[in-house]
């Protein structure tokens, strides 16, 4: 029973609701970071130019899959949510500008222009589905701040003639 125990404490409740995306940013930030540290302690033991040379080399490889998992990642969430809006996005085959190939998973996947061109195309979709709706909650809250602006013109008028107001 202990065991149970010891092993649900291991588990970080936050990470079982974090999306793909977020779960390789984190891993490509803790290599990062790992990267980090060994070449702050290695210039703290006073290494040379190679001995950091080969800490980056040593990380690469670990480096360049956290890399691809997360733009694997980012690129599988932007695509589902432009075929959720019917949003256009063109292969690696029609516009290879968008796209790199994967060195490590031999997988194409968005680069940065592309990551913007495709999130704009959803926020220019989403803004022309919910631009008619915020016209007419605008035009009916127009309406109903005149007719009580009218209402209060009107009463105060009748109070300064000395009609009854109810």
């Amino acid at each position: 029973m202990k065991r149970v125990f010891t092993s649900l404490r291991r588990i970080n409740i936050f990470e079982l609701f974090q999306s793909d995306v977020a779960r390789a940013k984190h891993a490509l930030d803790t290599i990062d970071r790992k990267i980090r540290d060994d070449i702050a302690a290695a210039k703290r033991r006073g290494a040379n130019e190679d001995e950091i040379d080969s800490i980056h080399s040593g990380w690469e490889v670990d480096w360049r899959e956290a890399y691809e998992d997360h733009r694997l990642a980012l690129t599988n969430s932007l695509s589902s949510e432009a075929d959720k809006l019917m949003v256009f996005v063109p292969g690696y085959w029609e516009d290879e500008s968008l796209w790199e190939h994967g060195q490590i998973w031999n997988k194409w996947y968005l680069n940065d222009k592309g990551i913007n061109v495709i999130r704009s195309a959803i926020r220019q979709e989403r803004k022309s589905r919910y631009e008619p709706r915020f016209l007419w909650a605008s035009l009916i809250l127009g309406i109903i701040g005149t007719l009580t602006g009218l209402a209060n013109a009107l009463a105060a008028l009748a109070k300064a003639l000395g009609w009854p107001v109810p």
